[in-house]
């Protein structure tokens, strides 16, 4: 069995990840289109109340063509 301190105290957290990748040498702009028209088919859902949303990975192997 696995102790507590290594997994998380609270499982349910009504959260989730998405992550979209457009062809390589898509633009900053581009993406940014992309990213902005997920993130309005999502706010269409009522019980989404919080969204974040970026363009680029982060970090040393960052890319515009990766949103999240």
């Amino acid at each position: 069995m696995v102790p507590q301190e290594f997994t998380p105290g609270v499982v349910d957290e009504g959260e989730f990840e998405v992550s979209l990748t457009a062809p390589e040498g898509t633009s900053f702009g581009a993406m940014q289109e992309i990213i902005l028209a997920a993130e309005a088919e999502l706010r269409s859902i009522p019980a989404i109340r919080v969204l974040m949303g970026g363009v680029g990975a982060g970090g040393p192997v960052s890319s515009m063509n990766y949103g999240r």
